[in-house]
Protein backbone atom coordinates (compact mmCIF):
# COMPACT_ATOMS: atom_id res chain seq x y z
CA UNK A 1 0.00 0.00 0.00
CA UNK A 2 2.52 2.33 0.67
CA UNK A 3 4.41 1.34 -2.73
CA UNK A 4 1.20 2.46 -4.37
CA UNK A 5 0.81 5.51 -2.46
CA UNK A 6 4.46 6.91 -3.00
CA UNK A 7 3.89 6.22 -6.97
CA UNK A 8 0.59 8.14 -7.00
CA UNK A 9 2.52 10.66 -5.54
CA UNK A 10 5.27 10.92 -7.81
CA UNK A 11 2.79 10.32 -10.50
CA UNK A 12 1.14 13.72 -8.94
CA UNK A 13 4.36 15.25 -8.62
CA UNK A 14 5.57 14.83 -12.27
CA UNK A 15 2.39 15.92 -13.60
CA UNK A 16 2.67 19.58 -12.52
CA UNK A 17 -0.85 21.75 -12.46
CA UNK A 18 -1.12 23.60 -15.86
CA UNK A 19 0.24 27.01 -14.40
CA UNK A 20 4.08 25.62 -13.61
CA UNK A 21 6.28 28.72 -13.62
CA UNK A 22 9.53 28.88 -15.75
CA UNK A 23 11.53 28.47 -12.17
CA UNK A 24 9.27 25.72 -11.20
CA UNK A 25 10.56 23.69 -13.70
CA UNK A 26 14.33 24.58 -12.98
CA UNK A 27 14.70 27.20 -16.00
CA UNK A 28 16.89 30.57 -15.96
CA UNK A 29 14.64 33.37 -17.55
CA UNK A 30 16.35 34.65 -20.91
CA UNK A 31 18.49 37.59 -20.44
CA UNK A 32 18.29 40.32 -22.71
CA UNK A 33 20.37 42.99 -23.50
CA UNK A 34 20.68 46.18 -26.13
CA UNK A 35 23.74 45.65 -27.95
CA UNK A 36 23.80 48.89 -30.10
CA UNK A 37 21.31 52.02 -30.94
CA UNK A 38 21.56 53.87 -34.06
CA UNK A 39 19.45 56.79 -34.40
CA UNK A 40 17.02 57.17 -37.35
CA UNK A 41 15.70 60.09 -39.20
CA UNK A 42 12.79 61.71 -36.91
CA UNK A 43 9.02 60.50 -38.19
CA UNK A 44 6.62 62.86 -37.43
CA UNK A 45 7.29 63.66 -33.73
CA UNK A 46 8.94 60.41 -32.87
CA UNK A 47 12.75 59.89 -32.35
CA UNK A 48 13.52 56.41 -33.97
CA UNK A 49 16.39 54.25 -33.32
CA UNK A 50 17.53 50.87 -35.10
CA UNK A 51 18.21 49.06 -32.10
CA UNK A 52 20.29 46.05 -32.05
CA UNK A 53 18.71 43.23 -29.04
CA UNK A 54 20.53 40.44 -27.83
CA UNK A 55 18.29 37.38 -26.35
CA UNK A 56 20.25 34.66 -24.47
CA UNK A 57 19.13 31.33 -23.51
CA UNK A 58 21.03 30.79 -20.12
CA UNK A 59 19.26 26.42 -19.85
CA UNK A 60 20.77 23.72 -21.77
CA UNK A 61 16.97 23.32 -23.56
CA UNK A 62 15.24 25.83 -26.01
CA UNK A 63 13.27 28.51 -24.88
CA UNK A 64 10.29 28.76 -27.09
CA UNK A 65 9.03 32.99 -26.57
CA UNK A 66 5.79 33.62 -27.32
CA UNK A 67 6.22 37.11 -27.17
CA UNK A 68 8.89 39.79 -25.73
CA UNK A 69 7.40 43.14 -24.59
CA UNK A 70 9.42 45.99 -22.71
CA UNK A 71 10.31 49.42 -21.53
CA UNK A 72 13.31 50.95 -22.56
CA UNK A 73 14.41 54.17 -20.83
CA UNK A 74 17.73 55.80 -22.49
CA UNK A 75 19.74 57.87 -20.55
CA UNK A 76 16.86 58.27 -18.06
CA UNK A 77 15.23 60.42 -20.67
CA UNK A 78 11.65 58.97 -21.46
CA UNK A 79 10.65 55.55 -22.48
CA UNK A 80 10.03 53.56 -25.50
CA UNK A 81 7.61 50.44 -25.61
CA UNK A 82 8.83 47.60 -27.62
CA UNK A 83 7.44 44.55 -28.81
CA UNK A 84 9.51 41.68 -29.83
CA UNK A 85 8.35 38.70 -32.42
CA UNK A 86 8.54 35.49 -31.07
CA UNK A 87 11.45 33.00 -31.56
CA UNK A 88 12.92 30.39 -30.53
CA UNK A 89 16.80 30.44 -28.56
CA UNK A 90 18.44 26.77 -28.39
CA UNK A 91 19.95 26.30 -25.20
CA UNK A 92 22.93 27.80 -24.37
CA UNK A 93 22.91 30.02 -27.64
CA UNK A 94 22.13 33.99 -28.21
CA UNK A 95 19.85 35.52 -31.25
CA UNK A 96 20.74 38.69 -31.86
CA UNK A 97 17.27 41.05 -33.24
CA UNK A 98 17.83 44.49 -35.27
CA UNK A 99 14.27 46.42 -34.59
CA UNK A 100 13.22 49.53 -35.58
CA UNK A 101 11.73 51.42 -32.21
CA UNK A 102 10.77 54.79 -31.92
CA UNK A 103 8.80 56.96 -29.28
CA UNK A 104 6.81 60.42 -28.72
CA UNK A 105 7.71 61.28 -25.47
CA UNK A 106 11.63 60.10 -25.75
CA UNK A 107 14.48 63.11 -26.01
CA UNK A 108 16.15 63.50 -29.79
CA UNK A 109 18.50 61.86 -30.46
CA UNK A 110 21.05 65.50 -30.52
CA UNK A 111 19.40 65.83 -27.09
CA UNK A 112 20.44 61.91 -26.10
CA UNK A 113 24.01 63.12 -27.29
CA UNK A 114 24.54 65.21 -24.09
CA UNK A 115 24.31 62.38 -22.04
CA UNK A 116 26.66 60.34 -23.91
CA UNK A 117 29.60 58.84 -21.87
CA UNK A 118 33.33 57.96 -22.69
CA UNK A 119 35.66 57.37 -25.47
CA UNK A 120 32.73 54.30 -26.39
CA UNK A 121 29.66 56.87 -27.29
CA UNK A 122 27.84 55.00 -24.59
CA UNK A 123 24.04 56.23 -23.00
CA UNK A 124 23.17 54.32 -19.68
CA UNK A 125 19.75 52.44 -20.34
CA UNK A 126 17.16 50.34 -18.46
CA UNK A 127 14.81 47.85 -19.39
CA UNK A 128 11.38 46.14 -17.71
CA UNK A 129 9.29 43.76 -19.19
CA UNK A 130 7.53 40.23 -19.63
CA UNK A 131 8.57 37.19 -21.89
CA UNK A 132 5.77 34.87 -22.84
CA UNK A 133 6.02 31.30 -23.61
CA UNK A 134 4.99 29.61 -26.90
CA UNK A 135 3.65 26.79 -23.95
CA UNK A 136 0.34 28.05 -22.29
CA UNK A 137 1.87 26.16 -19.20
CA UNK A 138 4.82 28.17 -18.43
CA UNK A 139 3.85 31.69 -16.60
CA UNK A 140 5.18 34.81 -18.52
CA UNK A 141 8.23 36.27 -17.09
CA UNK A 142 9.24 39.21 -15.51
CA UNK A 143 12.69 41.03 -16.12
CA UNK A 144 14.78 43.80 -15.66
CA UNK A 145 18.59 44.47 -17.00
CA UNK A 146 20.70 47.92 -17.20
CA UNK A 147 23.86 48.45 -18.65
CA UNK A 148 25.74 50.95 -21.26
CA UNK A 149 24.59 50.79 -24.84
CA UNK A 150 26.70 52.44 -27.25
CA UNK A 151 25.05 54.93 -29.53
CA UNK A 152 26.53 54.36 -32.81
CA UNK A 153 26.57 57.47 -35.49
CA UNK A 154 26.71 56.85 -39.02
CA UNK A 155 29.09 58.86 -41.06
CA UNK A 156 26.04 60.07 -43.38
CA UNK A 157 24.73 62.32 -40.18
Amino acid sequence: MRNLLAFIGAVLIGSAAPGVSIAQRGLAPPRITVQSLEPLPAAGNQTRFRAVIRVDNLNTEPLKMRLIEFSLRLAHQGMIDVRMPGMTVEGLHQQFVTLEIGSEIMASAAQLLSFVQGPENTLPYELVGKVTFERGRIDPVNFSAEGQVPLVMTADR
